[in-house]
């Protein structure tokens, strides 16, 4: 006997074969045969959907059975409403789109489509427990809270986190200094009202952080489209190395910046290739790590980065300079000329008694060097005999 169900997929199984026959007979061309090929799939889904149908009967049971009207299939509560199988269409969606635009994108469909299939799973293992549906909600929070809450909160602090920090990013430092205030003022408030009035009602207090909430996250989103505000610079000599051969303080009051409030101390847990000191008599002298008396040349391994501490003993403020030589760029001009380059270090100025340290690293043997003088260190506006450096 077929029952209703089977009748209905059966008269559809009989409605595609025909449409096929008669498009397949009366349209031609690559468009009638694949709309032919598209009923056909019908066809066999339907008939599939019929045998399967007809195999359970429609689920019914007959009334006399024990049990028929508490544990039948049909007498259980339908399916609940559920967002979880749109979240995992979302996911996978935003998957496809992630995998040929930006990796991030592509990650966030992953979360996405991971988290609405195991919630889908779950809420559809949960109904089906039992006919209780308060016993089968239970067990389904017994089973998916002790996961959730962890994930939620760390979700929403993150949440809360990088808007927070969006808006900061994007405000000067007056104006970020006010909103910071000014939003710590605003929480202190909510929690001293909702401390003092016992009888608020949680639907207020909820609809406020609510409100807020999503009040941040508008804001911060809106800074992040917007970008991060533009952060000038600290200049360093390492940008102008022009300042390398200024015996004093320079006159440009921007790269004036470079030597004020210059650190004048270096720890003592500094791993220190050499002491480089300039004398109270002008003198400039250095003393490697080992050795007991001042060396001149320093031989300095290619290509490996060294720490050299420079100490200021004379009553001027000065600045320690290291020429690391003149080399061919590997251009010409019109006419010929090599190109070549000029490769300069220094300190910020150092005051009296203050002490620097300057990384130096040459990459190059002094043998390439087109700088007749060599490698050197020496000491702008001071008539003291440079050290030279030998880098084999």
């Amino acid at each position: 006997m077929f029952t209703t169900g089977s009748k209905l997929f059966l008269g559809g199984t009989a409605l595609a074969g025909v449409a096929a026959v008669v498009w397949g007979v009366t349209t031609g061309g690559q468009v009638g045969w694949t709309a032919v090929i598209g009923l056909v799939s019908l066809l066999v889904v339907a008939s599939f959907l019929a045998g399967i149908n007809f195999f359970i009967k429609d689920g019914s049971v007959r009334a006399v059975e024990p049990g028929a009207h508490t544990d039948a299939p049909a007498a259980r509560p339908p399916a609940g409403a559920s967002i979880w199988p749109a979240v995992t269409a979302l996911g996978v969606g935003t998957t496809v789109v992630g995998a040929e635009t930006y990796p991030a994108v592509f990650q966030v469909g992953i979360v996405l489509m991971l988290v609405g299939g195991i919630e889908w799973v779950l809420q559809a293992w949960s109904e089906r427990v039992s006919s209780s549906v308060s016993y089968n909600a239970s067990i389904r929070n017994r089973v998916a809270h002790p996961l959730e809450f962890p994930v939620f909160v760390a979700v929403l602090i993150g949440i809360l986190v990088y808007s927070f920090s969006r808006i900061m990013l994007g405000l000067d430092k007056e104006g970020g200094r006010a909103t910071f205030f000014a939003v710590a003022a605003v929480v202190l408030i909510i929690g001293f009202v909702s401390a003092a009035s016992p009888g608020l009602r949680k639907g207020v207090v909820g609809g406020v952080a609510v409100i807020g909430l999503l009040g941040l996250v508008g804001v911060g989103v809106g800074f992040a489209l917007r970008g991060e505000k533009d952060i000038a610079t600290y200049p360093s000599t390492i940008d102008h190395p022009e300042i390398c051969e200024s015996p004093g303080e320079v006159e440009d009051p921007e790269l004036r910046e470079i030597d004020e409030n210059a650190s004048q101390a270096v720890s003592n847990t500094a791993n220190v290739f050499a002491d480089v000191r300039l004398g109270e008599d002008g003198s400039l002298s250095g003393i490697p790590s080992g050795y007991d008396e001042p060396q001149n040349p320093f031989t300095i391994a290619r290509s490996n980065p060294v720490n050299i501490l420079f100490t200021n003993d004379s009553a001027e403020s000065r600045r320690f300079t290291v020429y690391s030589g003149t080399f061919a760029t590997g251009e010409t001009l019109e006419d010929g000329t090599p190109i070549t380059e000029d490769v300069i270090a220094c300190t910020t100025l150092v005051e009296e008694g203050g002490e620097v340290l300057l990384t130096l690293k040459f990459p190059k043997s002094d043998v390439n060097n087109l700088d007749p003088e060599g490698y050197r260190i020496v000491v702008p506006g001071v008539e003291a005999e440079p050290i030279a450096i030998s880098v084999p």
